[in-house]
Order: structure tokens, then sequence, then C-alpha cells
């Protein structure tokens, strides 16, 4: 009888782990296996900095659900300059991502202007959260991720990280605001 390699075992025993902690449902079925792979990579593919840890969650999993509560960045928002620039009447603003943080940061706006974020990635996945808006980006490495959308609503606002990108990933976050 011939033995599966140890590399393969582990694997496989990652994977399995893997989507027992994302909550997300796996029967063995190429149907069940669509699901998996449309919240991120395999997990029998992704690299050990990208597995998700006892207590984290991927893409499309809440914060709630994981125990992060992140209050704004205590900060004056009449004392800000808005971030980025103004194109044609948007504000267009460059966001880096990195292992653990977004440049700039806080990310600042005026009520009522129209927002593009142009987000990339210097190193692994991460994503982009605003809570109290509807927006929400997977940024790629070395791949431009463009959200537009209009700022509405006045105040300071949590923005984090909603892709597992290693294990600093609950203090990847930052503050969005928006000035009068």
């Amino acid at each position: 009888m011939m033995r599966p390699a140890p590399a393969l075992i582990l694997t496989a025993v990652c994977a399995l782990a893997a989507l027992a902690l994302s909550g997300c449902p796996y029967d063995g079925s190429a149907a069940g296996n669509a699901s998996r792979t449309a919240t991120g990579p395999d997990p029998g593919e992704m690299h050990d900095e990208q597995m998700p840890a006892h207590g984290h969650h991927e893409e499309g999993h809440g914060h709630e659900q994981a125990g992060h509560a992140h209050e704004p960045m205590d900060v004056d928002p009449a004392t800000l300059q808005p971030s980025g620039e103004l194109v044609d009447g948007v504000r267009e603003i460059k966001l880096t991502a990195r292992r653990y943080e977004f440049e700039p940061s806080p990310i600042v706006v005026k009520l009522g202007e129209t927002v593009r974020i142009i987000a990339r990635s210097e190193d692994v996945t991460h994503g982009l959260e605003i809570e109290g808006y509807d927006v929400e980006g997977r940024i790629d490495p070395g791949r431009d991720t463009t959200m537009e959308f209009t700022a509405d609503k006045a105040g300071k606002f949590v923005a984090h990280c909603n892709v597992y990108c290693g294990p600093g990933h609950d203090t990847m976050y930052t503050t969005f605001v928006v000035q009068q």
C-alpha cells in the first residue's frame, strides 16, 4: 500500500482547517468548492502567512464576528487637510496598503465630494472596507483597485483591511474623515 507524502497530508489538513475556521461550507462537490473560491484563494494554494489563524476572518465575514472593535483615531477633523487631489471635480486618493497599514492615514475628504480611491498593495492581498459607507474592495498586489462613491455622511469612520493578510491583520485600520 502506498502512503501519501507528508507535504500532501499537511496541505490537506491546512485546507480543512481553513475551511472550518472561515465558516464556509464545503461538501466535497464542485458546487461546494465554487462557493469557497468565491471568497478568496483556495487554502491549498495559500502561503503560510495567508492562512487564517484562529479568531480571524476572511473577506466577506464581518469584523464584528471576529471580535474586532476599532475606534476612529482621535483627530480633530477641522485641523486636517484633504487627502489626494481634486481631478475634474473628483477627490482622487492614491492609497497604499502594506502589512499592516494604509497610507495616507487618516483619509480625509469633504462632505458631498465624489471620492475615488485608487488602492494598490505593496506586498500581499489586502482589502479596504469603510464602516458606515457601502465601500469595500479587494486590493491585490501590483494592480490598482478603484472604489468610487459620494461622501454623504460627515464624521469619522473606521476603514479596515477586510482580507486576512497575516498575524498583524487585526491592527490594519485607519480613519476615514469626512469634513463638513
